[in-house]
């Protein structure tokens, strides 16, 4: 009868080609979040006209979904200077396959803005699960949004701004 000898180095290869294996074909729990482009906004308020940059983000880690605004805004008021704004409300949505998931206020900026020049912010909402614990189900999650805002004095009223989505991610 034969005998079969395996050098080290093949039963070394095998073992690495198994591990790579189950590292491969694991889920990952964690995906790259997906961001809108920064969208930008020109307000007639009162003084310079104030500008805001916004993207929406989503991202699904470990089964649960977590939304997200980003942006930053310039020629906001000051400590000498009126207020621009009575209202800025950032107002958000987790959908999954284009339907509301979840819902949540992400930012209140009207002091924020009325009080600094210039500033950022990143405010994100989340874990989103089902009302069951767990994951969430399979589908293609979004964030979709909108700014709720009313200029100080300029006796307008509220005013919805409808902002594009961030891309999907599939779970």
């Amino acid at each position: 009868m034969p005998r079969i000898r395996l050098k080290a180095s093949t039963i070394l290869s095998v073992g690495a080609l198994a591990i790579a294996s189950s590292l491969t074909l694991s889920t990952p729990a964690y995906a790259a979040p997906q961001c809108s482009d920064y969208q930008t906004f020109t307000f007639g308020t009162p003084g310079d006209d104030t500008k805001v940059k916004i993207r929406l983000c989503v991202r699904i880690t470990n089964g649960k979904g977590f939304y997200r605004a980003q942006g930053s805004w310039s020629n906001g008021g000051g400590h000498f200077e009126v207020d621009k704004f009575e209202k800025f409300d950032i107002i958000l949505r987790l959908e999954r396959n284009q339907a509301t998931y979840s819902s949540g206020r992400s930012s209140v900026l009207a002091n924020d803005i009325n009080y600094n020049e210039t500033g950022s912010f990143d405010d994100e909402i989340g874990p989103a699960t089902p009302d069951t614990g767990g994951s969430l189900p399979s589908g293609k999650w979004t964030t979709d949004g909108y700014v709720n805002y009313n200029i100080n004095n300029d006796g307008d009223g509220n005013h919805t701004l409808q902002l594009t989505g961030s891309p999907s991610i599939t779970r």
